[in-house]
Parts: C-alpha cells; sequence; structure tokens
C-alpha cells in the first residue's frame, strides 16, 4: 500500500472518469482569538494498493495537536475487489470535516492508519494567530 496523495483543500471532487480535482492546498489557518472554528476543509487522500491486497481495509484518520491529544477520530472500511489486471487498485479518498474547532494557536496534524498501520504521512494544519486591526 501506498498513500499517493495527502492534502488539505478548500474544495475537492472526482470527476466521472476518476480524475481527482484539489482547490486551495492549505496548511495554516489564521485566527484572532482561540478556539478557532473553521467552516469547512477537506482531506483528500489517494491510495494505491497491489492487487494481493484486494479485500476488506480498515481506515482511521486521527487529528491530533503536538502533545498527541485527539480532536477528532474518524473510522471507516474499504472493500477493494479482487482486480481483474496487475495494476495496482487506486482509492481516492474525500473527507469533508465542517466546523472543526482548533482550542489553541499550534501546530495539528492528521494521523493515517490502515488496518491498525500509521502511514508515514504528515497533513499538518498549523492555527496562527493575526492581530484585529487597531479601530
Amino acid at each position: 500500500m501506498q498513500l499517493r496523495i495527502a492534502a488539505l483543500a478548500d474544495y475537492t471532487n472526482i470527476t466521472d472518469n476518476g480524475k481527482l480535482n484539489i482547490l486551495g492546498i492549505f496548511s495554516q489557518i489564521h485566527a484572532e482569538h482561540v478556539p478557532a472554528t473553521h467552516a469547512q476543509m477537506q482531506l483528500v487522500l489517494q491510495f494505491a494498493f497491489e492487487p494481493l491486497e484486494a479485500g476488506e481495509k480498515t481506515i482511521r484518520i486521527v487529528l491530533q495537536d503536538a502533545d498527541a491529544h485527539e480532536l477528532l477520530a474518524m473510522e471507516g472500511t474499504l472493500q477493494l475487489a479482487q482486480p481483474t489486471t496487475p495494476d495496482p487498485i487506486v482509492v481516492n479518498q474525500i473527507v469533508v470535516l465542517q466546523n472543526v474547532t482548533f482550542p489553541n494557536f499550534g501546530s495539528y496534524e492528521f494521523v493515517i492508519q490502515v488496518d491498525g498501520e500509521i502511514i508515514p504521512a504528515y497533513v499538518p494544519v498549523d492555527i496562527l494567530q493575526v492581530r484585529a486591526p487597531a479601530p
């Protein structure tokens, strides 16, 4: 298994012919104060599995702070059908996240696991303080 793409974006979609479109990739959110709530973001992942890996896969995604405290966790399964060719099984996943609240300024990251194994991918998001304009 290989994680080919892992990014946080404003918007993503998959076309009818399987193309993955990603708009507005970012890794920083600017806020005047915390807790800071981000209205919407999309975590986009593209996996490539070898044909011998066909079957059911459990995916777990965790958003955690710099001290590894979980802000949110999601889990689901993928059913990978046995392919008829020796080509990799490519799977695109879009996770729409709405109204995620970050309690503090600082660094956060998404951790991705497949069948209990942490995938070496770093999807960071930093919450940075901006000063309000003076009146």
